[in-house]
C-alpha cells in the first residue's frame, strides 16, 4: 500500500518535471535559486533598512558561491564594518581589492556611508598596511587621529610633509612641534615653515641647544668646584677652611640637584 502511494504521488507530480517541490508550492524564493543572475536579479527588491533583508543579505554576502552575487550583496548593504570583514574573509581576490577600496575611501570620508569613529579607531590600531596608515597621518580629517598615527609610526619625512602642509591645522602643527625633539630636523623646518609656528619652532630650538649645554656646563662647574674643595688642603687658618667648606658644601647640594642631567 505505501508503494502504491508513492507511484500515485509521482504521477501527479509528473507534468511538473524535475523543478524542487519547494520552488512549485512557492516555498522558495527568487534569492535562492540555483541561477546566481536571478540571485542577483532578487538583490534589487531587498533593502538594507529591512532587518529580514539585511540577514538575507548578509547571507549572500559571506555565503554565496557566485562571487558577483557576494559582490552584488555587499555593495547593497554598504557598510563599513562589512567591508573590512570581507577583506579578510573574502577569496576572490577582486571582490577583495573592492574591499580595501571601499575601506580606504570610509576612512578617508570619500565613501557614501559613514564609519563610526570607535570602529575607525579599532580598524588602525589592528591594521598592519603601512600605506594606508600613512595616508591616513597625512589626510584624515581628525587631528587627533593624525597625531596619533604620526607617532604610532615615528617617520620623520611624515612629520616633515604635515608640518609643511598647508592643510594640516595650527593646532596639528604645534601639537606635532611638541613631539618633535630632532633638532636637525627642526632647523630645517625653521627654513621652510608656515610664519605662523616659526615663533614656536625657534623657541623649541633654542630650548633644545639650551638642553644641550647644560650637562656641559654642570661638567665645569663640578670640576671647579672639586678643585676648589682640593684647594682647601692649602690652607692654614681652621677656622677659615671649615667656613669655607660650609660654603662650598652649600654650592655642591645645589649643584646636585641637576645630576640628573650627567651620563652614570
Amino acid at each position: 500500500l505505501q508503494g502504491l502511494h508513492i507511484m500515485i504521488f509521482k504521477k501527479l507530480f509528473k507534468p511538473f518535471g524535475k523543478k524542487p517541490l519547494a520552488k512549485l508550492i512557492g516555498g522558495q524564493q527568487k534569492w535562492q535559486d540555483e541561477n546566481p543572475q536571478i540571485r542577483i536579479e532578487a538583490l534589487s527588491d531587498l533593502s538594507a533598512d529591512e532587518p529580514k533583508h539585511k540577514a538575507i543579505l548578509h547571507e549572500l554576502a559571506f555565503n554565496d558561491a557566485s562571487d558577483k552575487v557576494r559582490r552584488q550583496a555587499l555593495e547593497r548593504l554598504n557598510d563599513f564594518s562589512l567591508w573590512w570583514q570581507a577583506s579578510k574573509s573574502e577569496k576572490n581576490d577582486k571582490l577583495k581589492k573592492l574591499a580595501e577600496q571601499n575601506i580606504r575611501a570610509g576612512l578617508l570620508g570619500n565613501a557614501n556611508f559613514t564609519v563610526d569613529e570607535t570602529l575607525k579607531n579599532q580598524f588602525i590600531e589592528q591594521c598592519n598596511k603601512g600605506s594606508l596608515l600613512e595616508e591616513l597621518a597625512l589626510k584624515d580629517k581628525s587631528d587627533d587621529n593624525r597625531l596619533m598615527l604620526l607617532e604610532k609610526l615615528n617617520k620623520s619625512q611624515l612629520f616633515m610633509q604635515s608640518l609643511q602642509d598647508p592643510a594640516t591645522s595650527i593646532t596639528l602643527k604645534t601639537a606635532l612641534i611638541d613631539k618633535v625633539n630632532d633638532l636637525g630636523l627642526l632647523e630645517k623646518l625653521n627654513k621652510k615653515t608656515d610664519p605662523a609656528i616659526k615663533a614656536l619652532l625657534s623657541s623649541k630650538i633654542d630650548g633644545i641647544k639650551s638642553a644641550l649645554q647644560k650637562p656641559l656646563q654642570l661638567k665645569k662647574d663640578v670640576g671647579l668646584m672639586l678643585a676648589k674643595f682640593n684647594a682647601l688642603k692649602d690652607r692654614n687658618d681652621i677656622e677659615e677652611i671649615e667656613r669655607r667648606q660650609a660654603q662650598l658644601m652649600l654650592e655642591w647640594e645645589t649643584l646636585q640637584q641637576s645630576f640628573a642631567l650627567l651620563a652614570d
